[in-house]
């Protein structure tokens, strides 16, 4: 009786065994095929933050020079020409590959050989290719080989004229010369438009006072200037 009962143990445990493996090899399929989907998915990711990445340092360089851009020649070694592309190449990643006829470069509202205004952007866009692992993200994505775009449009650099920016004149000098007035009152006036500075007196018992001279003259713009009032 002992005898069998160890004989159907055996037996079970075998067949428990077999069953496992059976069950193993029916789901692997499947979990593989679920890996490398995620896989692909990740790799689609990786790529278009790449991408992106490429088209703004594109057009971070873009903002500087539109126009260093030429789709038939390489990126130099020593980066003097074709800035746009090297730039676009050095950030450049994810799995994908970048061709530089992928990368376009325009700008708006005018070429971007035309003077540069405040309204004036430049907009850069990249293509990457990759190929996908499995068939099934094929079936979603079109196809086996899958192009991701991306783009980034900035403002050209530009900064106003000289002539918009340089400030109005602070202190445009009166003209005191001749005047004849009270020793305070001059001092007040002087100081009233806007000047620091000596101020000399010449000894007058009558108390009228007369402006000599001035430095500047009237009509140049300075702010610390001389008077001299002489009776």
């Amino acid at each position: 009786m002992f005898q069998i009962t160890t004989r159907l143990r055996a037996r079970r445990r075998r067949k428990t065994r077999g069953q496992g493996l059976v069950e193993f090899a029916l789901i692997l399929p499947i979990l593989m095929l679920f890996f490398v989907t995620v896989l692909d998915l990740g790799r689609v990711a990786a790529t278009q933050v790449a991408l992106t990445n490429a088209a703004r340092e594109g057009a971070f360089q873009a903002a500087k020079t539109p126009d260093s851009f030429d789709a038939s020649n390489p990126c130099p070694a020593d980066g003097s020409s074709n800035k746009i592309w090297c730039r676009i190449k050095m950030e450049s990643g994810g799995g994908a590959s970048i061709n530089s006829s992928d990368v376009s470069v325009s700008c708006a509202p005018a070429a971007c050989t035309a003077p540069v205004a405040s309204d004036s952007t430049v907009t850069v866009r990249v293509s990457g290719h990759f190929t996908l692992f499995t068939p099934l993200m094929g079936a979603f994505f079109g196809g086996q080989d899958v192009t991701v775009s991306a783009s980034s449009t900035v403002h050209r650099e530009w900064l106003p004229s000289t002539a918009a920016i340089t400030p109005a004149p602070q202190c445009p000098v009166p003209d005191f010369v001749g005047s004849a007035t009270k020793k305070n009152s001059a001092a007040a006036a002087w100081s009233a438009a806007g000047f620091t500075g000596g101020i000399t007196y010449s000894p007058n018992p009558s108390g009228n006072w007369t402006i000599i001279s001035q430095s500047p003259a009237a009509g140049s713009a300075a702010c610390t200037s001389a008077l001299k009032i002489g009776g």
